[in-house]
């Protein structure tokens, strides 16, 4: 039974909270949400809302404050720091050492092989009834077959990156071409390994005819266990650690060696800021006249006085 003490300190804590708010409810009291109108226990003396229409309502609060204090970007700033990040990525792009002629070192291969059908050129692969068009089932079932074998031999050791194609046709007779196949290969050797087909690159193709028993030979391999990402300002394949946000749901599409750039691109005078140790000219302007060009070697940028005593060939910097 209450005690007398419990009854006072009940009745004085009812009478503060409805002094401070006349319409507040005692800690566990069940309301109406005043938004929606279901019934909730309430939290606090101070509580209307259920817990769904209190967020809804923090969000649209939080949103028009945004709204409110939207602060514009400098368009200037980032027209020059988009200059910046595309004049570097050219740069870099041209200084990089092409993979022309070079063989690939395979980590790993994975080889199977099919029983060849025509099924598999390209130009069996679709058809047409009326207005519709639409694959035969014998081209869709070949290309399911080679990716289950696929998938079997490659056992998930591919990740994105390149990936080199091995192909060999054996064909009944001289009538197809071998290359019409490269489609279809591609197609499945794509469901087989995950790995997008802009990544594939074409080892050997090569052909020959057997009149019993033809086989299609696909070979699959990489050269690198590293998952690789291309770099959308220098167009570098890099591994994921030098991208912004590397590891997460959303990855940036630039490296950090070309996000660096974009960073310390100018806010005045039309200077670009490059990060590399190479002599790079750059047009200022002084005053208003597109007349001197500075010269800076170790990626800081040169101050109006600077660009002055650079064009006058004393290479002063900041």
């Amino acid at each position: 039974m209450e005690t007398q003490s419990e009854y006072n300190k009940r009745y004085q804590a009812g009478r503060y909270a409805k002094r401070r708010n006349p319409s507040a409810a005692p800690r566990g009291s069940l309301i109406k949400c005043a938004e929606c109108g279901k019934q909730v226990f309430t939290g606090g003396p101070r509580q209307r809302f259920c817990l769904d229409c209190s967020s809804a309502k923090d969000r649209a609060r939080k949103t028009k404050w945004a709204r409110d204090h939207k602060q514009l970007p400098n368009k200037e700033a980032v027209s020059a720091r988009q200059v910046a990040r595309r004049e570097n990525g050219r740069r870099r792009s041209a200084a990089r050492v092409s993979r022309r002629g070079t063989e690939p070192s395979m980590l790993w291969t994975a080889e199977v092989s099919v029983p060849f059908s025509y099924a598999a050129s390209k130009n069996h692969i679709w058809t047409m009834a009326g207005t519709h068009v639409y694959s035969r089932k014998e081209s869709v079932s070949f290309r399911d077959d080679l990716a289950a074998a696929l998938r079997k031999a490659v056992n998930g050791r591919a990740v994105p990156g390149w990936l080199w194609l091995d192909i060999f046709v054996q064909k009944p007779d001289h009538k197809g071409d071998a290359v019409n196949v490269v489609d279809l290969v591609c197609d499945a050797a794509k469901d087989a390994t995950g790995v997008d087909d802009r990544w594939y690159s074409i080892l050997r193709l090569d052909w020959e005819i057997r009149k019993t028993d033809p086989m299609l030979w696909v070979r699959v391999g990489q050269e690198s266990s590293e998952p690789m990402r291309v770099c959308a300002l220098c167009g570098e394949p890099r591994t994921f650690d030098v991208f912004m946000g590397a590891g997460r749901t959303h990855m940036g599409r630039e490296c950090r060696d070309c996000r660096r750039v974009s960073m310390r691109a100018p806010r005045k005078d039309g200077v670009v800021f490059f990060d590399d140790r190479q002599v790079v000219e750059l047009t200022a302007t002084i005053g208003g006249d597109d007349d001197t060009i500075g010269r800076t070697q170790n990626g800081v940028g040169l101050s109006r006085r600077g660009l002055l005593a650079a064009a006058a060939g004393e290479g002063e910097t900041l």
